[in-house]
Parts: structure tokens; sequence; C-alpha cells
């Protein structure tokens, strides 16, 4: 590091070394529950890095207390850097933690997070496409209308144009609030 990092000229000094995550021994990592997803970053021995990943859910586990949801979806996250979530997915099955607990670490990922509004977006479809036939009987285009609406970043909005509107070619036109 240049700059102000020079003692002689500036009377200061930092001495900062970089270290790669990928040259660390993993165990360094895995005597600690808070530390243990940093493991994931070492380098994957030739197993693909799943014997760390084992180390890494055992000592979550044991130790990890009501943190071990959040510590596991940590560690996918990393592996995900090093391609390596397969083997850390594996390693979560082959320590028989049951669906549930698998739900909860993934529940507040990313792809967590999608898959519940995608689930949201088809119920609420499921739900408008029942009152629409309710509301005008069967329509050729009912599921597609139904589908639109579904997608409206406003749901009460859309329930609101179905009880509203007096006929099914008003809801087809209707647009989505601003």
């Amino acid at each position: 590091m240049r700059g102000f990092d020079d003692f002689t000229a500036n009377d200061f000094k930092v001495n900062l070394r970089p270290l790669y995550m990928r040259d660390t021994d993993p165990n360094q990592f895995l005597s600690n529950a808070t530390f243990a997803p940093l493991a994931v970053l070492s380098r994957p021995g030739p197993d693909g890095g799943l014997s760390v990943a084992r180390q890494l859910v055992k000592v979550v586990q044991g130790t990890g207390g009501d943190r071990v949801a959040d510590l596991l979806e940590f560690a996918t996250v990393l592996a995900a850097i090093t391609s390596s979530s397969s083997s850390l997915l594996r390693a979560v099955k082959e320590a028989e933690m049951n669906d549930e607990a698998i739900a909860v670490l993934y529940r507040h990922s990313r792809s967590g997070v999608a898959l519940r509004e995608e689930g949201r977006e088809e119920g609420r479809e499921q739900m408008l496409a029942l009152f629409l036939r309710d509301r005008f009987g069967a329509q050729g285009d009912l599921v597609s209308v139904a589908g639109r609406l579904a997608r409206w970043p406003d749901a009460a909005s859309a329930v609101h144009v179905v009880d509203t509107a007096t006929s099914f070619d008003e809801v087809r036109r209707a647009q989505p609030p601003n």
C-alpha cells in the first residue's frame, strides 16, 4: 500500500497484507460457528469441498444455536462464489436436517423470496379466476385475464376492478393503477 503508508515520510504505517480466502486453511474457521461459513471460500479439495461442507454443517448445527438457519444460508451464499454450493447442499442433506429446517434455511434467500412471491402470485391468480367465474361465468380468456390481474402491484385494486365491473369486457380492458 503506498500513499500515506510510509513511516519514514509520514510517520504512519498500516502494514496491511491481503488475505486470499482461497489460500487459507478452512480448519481455522471451523472451530467457531460464527466464522464457519467462511470455510467454504477456501480452495476446494479433491472432493469438491464436500469434506469442508460436512464439517461446517456439523459445527453450525452443534454450536450455532438459534442462528443455525442464518449461518447455513450465509454459507450457501458464500459457496456460490466458489461454485461449491452443491457440496454444501449435499452436506446439509447428509446431516439429515428435516424439511422444515431446510425450508427455514432458504426462507430469506433471494431464491426463497422469489419462490414465495411466485406462489403468492399463483394463489392470487386462482382466487381472481374463481371470483371472475362467479361474477361473469365461464369466459374463454378468463385464466389469462386473471393472470394479468394477479401481476398487478396492488392486489386490492385487482379485486376492486372485478368487484365493481359491470361486464367481463370491462375487466379485460382494465389497467393497473399508477
